[in-house]
């Protein structure tokens, strides 16, 4: 037995238990309530309406918790997300572009949904996993088209647009998409973005859908448009298997799917018996059937004609703005590693400041705030000074543990420069300053960007994170550095780096 079903299972034995207890209450309290009746009888009419009003209450409240234990609400799984306002979001991303960030995906979306709109064209995103025959059932749809059909899998790895001439006389465009599941995974996100651009998804499952099925219809439920799941190679299955199958996916999808059986065609492996009876096994084409498909689809569209554009919309409104917001976190993400890289050369450059072993953050306390000022605003978060400081004041307290790792590190990081010599303590002290103050920058960046506030805890837990990780390469990378300074002026102790 599978967990998900030990967990329903479970789930409503509790019900049922919570369901007998309740009855249990229910009598006991009937027995009591002919004589709270006649208690309240002499009590005045204000307090009758006040008990009877809160027993009325806690009644409604028990029938809801009921309900939903018999009912629960179908989970988001996290995909929910307001639609934002189509001109907040245009304003947006011109004023990301005027700001330097790369917001060519997420200008293209609206540029495209533009193009649509004009065109008035009706979409019909054929999705579905690799090598179940999405191509070859619009070419049951559109004979004339010329369509690449491969049995290896994963011909298609574009979209290409085919018109189809619905019943209505309505014209459909069908877009013929790389399938997923394929081993490089290129034609995923392909797959995914034209779904979000069409009005109405086709998903097209080889008979019982697989796991990954599951999981990408249940995905393409949350782009909030019609969905017709159409069941290939029908012809395999008997009347009652194809019913159960039917079951199946209505029962996890609900009504945010309908299913038809389809045939595409193909071949087929069949026994000939000749005149002098022997047989052979020859192939033969397959008859394809789509009568189903045509009259669910033209369902679909007549159900949700006035809802189509406005659906397919919200759909490229909420792709557009996650792309936006990718391209802004990239771009926050180099500055903040350039921002994190200037300050650790400027800490190299203070290192000879520095008394002692672990004591930069003392020494160099204003610096340590700037870099976390800074990085404050980059990821506008609102921060106190205060508050910074007692970020800093923690961190100089992790560090402690942390100087013998990092001038270990150091140190073994100018092995990699053979004929070196003998190195002052200054050049070691300056790469482990480096090392610190890239593993605060990183942990502090990484902190603001994730919970998108200044987290003295959440910084800390992350700062030790990267203590753990391989410090190796930029330890390596700042030791350079530190023997190009030192080449530069040869004078004792490492030159200033730069800012």
């Amino acid at each position: 037995m599978s967990l998900s079903r030990a967990l329903a299972g479970l789930r409503w034995f509790i019900v049922a238990a919570v369901t007998l207890i309740t009855l249990g209450v229910i009598v006991i309290a009937g027995n009591q309530f002919f004589t709270l009746r006649a208690r309240l009888a002499e009590e005045p009419a204000w307090i009758r309406t006040l008990w009877w009003g809160g027993a009325a209450v806690m009644l409604i409240a028990l029938l809801y918790v009921l309900y939903r234990a018999f009912f629960p609400r179908r989970r988001a799984n996290g995909n929910t997300r307001s639609v934002p306002d189509e001109a907040t979001l245009r304003r947006e991303v011109d004023d990301w572009a005027d700001r330097g960030v790369d917001v060519g995906d997420a200008a293209r979306e609206l540029r495209e949904l533009d193009r649509r709109r004009e065109s008035g064209e009706t979409v019909v995103a054929v999705y579905g996993e690799v090598s179940t025959g999405k191509s070859s059932l619009i070419r049951a749809l559109l004979p004339e088209a010329e369509i690449a059909v491969d049995v290896r899998g994963g011909t298609t790895r574009s979209v290409a647009h085919y018109r189809w001439q619905s019943p209505d006389g309505a014209g459909l465009t069908f877009a013929d998409m790389p399938g997923f599941g394929d081993l490089d995974g290129l034609g995923d996100a392909v797959a995914r973005d034209e779904a979000a651009r069409a009005h109405l998804v086709l998903f097209v499952a080889d008979g019982e859908p697989t796991r990954g099925q599951w999981q990408a219809l249940e995905a393409a439920t949350h782009l909030g448009k019609p969905l017709v799941v159409a069941v290939n190679k029908s012809d395999r299955y008997d009347a009652e298997a194809l019913a159960g199958i039917r079951r199946r996916i209505t029962g996890r999808l609900g009504r945010a799917a309908s299913v038809v059986a389809v045939r595409s065609g193909g071949t087929e492996e069949v026994l000939r018996r000749e005149a002098d009876g022997t047989e052979h096994i020859v192939e033969r084409a397959r008859q394809p059937d789509v009568r189903e498909l045509r009259r669910g689809l033209q369902a679909a569209l007549d159900c949700e004609r006035g809802r189509l554009e406005r659906r397919r919309d919200n759909a490229i409104f909420l792709m557009t703005a996650r792309k936006l917001e990718g391209a802004v976190q990239a771009h926050r993400r180099d500055a903040a590693d350039a921002l994190v890289d200037r300050y650790a050369r400027r800490a190299m450059f203070g290192a000879v400041a520095a008394v002692a072993p672990g004591s930069d953050l003392v020494i160099q306390g204003t610096l340590a705030v700037s870099l976390v000022r800074e990085l404050c605003r980059l990821y506008r978060v609102d921060f106190r000074e205060m508050a910074m400081e007692r970020l800093v004041a923690a961190l100089r307290r992790r560090t402690g543990n942390a100087t013998p790792l990092l001038l270990g590190v150091a140190g073994n990081a100018f092995k990699a420069f053979p004929g070196l010599g003998t190195l002052a303590g200054g050049a070691v002290h300056a790469v482990a300053y480096g090392l610190l103050f890239r593993n605060i920058g990183a942990a502090v960046a990484e902190s603001l960007e994730r919970r998108g506030e200044l987290d003295t805890e959440d910084a800390l837990s992350r700062f030790e994170e990267t203590l753990r990780e391989n410090l190796e390469p930029p330890a390596r990378e700042l030791a350079a550095l530190a023997l190009e300074d030192r080449r530069a002026d040869p004078s004792p102790g490492p030159s200033g780096a730069g800012s």
